[in-house]
């Protein structure tokens, strides 16, 4: 079937898959399209909010997530697990806490695409380039919401590589 441009609804043209009445299908799929797009602008504005308000909390972490572009919100994100796990390292174990205790807050009062960026890009991330004393002192500073995302992706407590 040809697909060609037909009416207007309301300055948007619609497309007829040649069916004398028009075909829902169609319209339906550019509505679900623009709903799509509105819906990733929307999630991406609001991380883009979270991170903004991370910086504006510890503002330490502004210099390692503005190592990436700004558009590179998973990184940026990384880089504030990477902040707390440097924070274990060095014995700055409030500073920690500080990070853990605000990520556990917004977890329990999380939207789906705040969630998925603790989980994936915080949680996930905690510990990589953690030292054997870092993970000592830090893993019993974890609150039980985050250990739970932290074992359920690796499986069992941070240990240390060497």
């Amino acid at each position: 079937k040809n697909i060609t441009p037909n009416l207007q609804v309301r300055g948007s043209p619609i497309i007829s898959l040649g069916h004398k009445h028009g075909d829902d299908t169609a319209t339906l799929l550019l509505v679900s399209l623009a709903l799509g797009t509105t819906r990733n602008f929307m999630a991406k504005a609001e991380i883009k909010r979270f991170i903004k308000d991370i910086q504006s909390r510890f503002p330490d972490t502004v210099p390692l997530m503005e190592k990436h572009e700004s558009w590179a919100l998973t990184f940026r994100m990384e880089e504030f697990a990477n902040s707390t796990t440097f924070a274990f390292n060095e014995n700055r174990l409030a500073e920690a806490e500080r990070h853990l205790s605000y990520i556990s807050q917004k977890l329990d009062s999380a939207t789906s695409i705040e969630f998925e960026y603790i989980d994936k890009y915080y949680v996930e991330h905690l510990f990589c380039n953690a030292t054997p004393a870092g993970i000592k002192a830090g893993w019993p500073l974890v609150p039980n919401n985050l250990k739970k995302l932290y074992i359920d992706f690796h499986g069992k407590e941070p240990k240390s590589r060497s």
